[in-house]
């Protein structure tokens, strides 16, 4: 994996806008995340693909009952600490749109869609994109070349981000 920082201070000479953060530290105010709704387990690469195949050998089964049930645990503990949590639509044709951490990330700038590098999560933007218009969030940029991930990206402080790239997840040309 290649990490490097960018300095974000010329990106854009707009101001803030609301819902943009100025770094990944300090108290979490808001999150996004997705409904499990449509939730299951499906092989996302050749690396989980065999993990799926190997589940049942290794005396795991996905619980859609108990995904859920964590997912409800994880939200009111959100809750019960003050974070507002925010949900993209749930699609049953994105099963795991649930993982929102990846379809975008924010900046100081407004939201950025990303583009998912395994076959089965590169629609997952159409939910983050559409939660994003409809609660008046800016979308400051898309990638649209290579792929990038938004686990890939942190804000280290004011002005400085660390992206990282491998080649799988995320591209040199989507992180640029």
């Amino acid at each position: 994996m290649t990490l490097h920082t960018k300095n974000l201070e010329g990106a854009a000479e707009a101001p803030l806008v609301p819902w943009g953060i100025q770094a990944q530290t300090g108290v979490l105010t808001d999150v996004l995340l997705g409904k499990p709704d449509h939730f299951r387990w499906v092989p996302l690469n050749s690396i989980s693909a065999v993990t799926f195949a190997n589940m049942d050998k290794m005396g795991h089964r996905f619980d859609q009952q108990a995904a859920v049930r964590q997912h409800r645990e994880m939200v009111d503990i959100y809750e019960s600490n003050g974070v507002r949590v925010h949900f993209v639509d749930a699609d049953e044709g994105l099963p795991s749109s649930v993982f929102t951490r990846d379809s975008s990330f924010m900046t100081p700038w407004g939201a950025v869609i990303t583009s998912i590098q395994t076959p089965p999560r590169r629609r997952d933007y159409s939910v983050a994109a559409k939660f994003y218009s409809s609660a008046g969030i800016a979308i400051w940029n898309w990638v649209t070349a290579g792929h990038f991930e938004g686990g890939d990206f942190v804000i280290l402080k004011p002005g400085v981000a660390l992206l990282g790239w491998s080649g799988d997840r995320s591209t040199r040309e989507g992180a640029d």
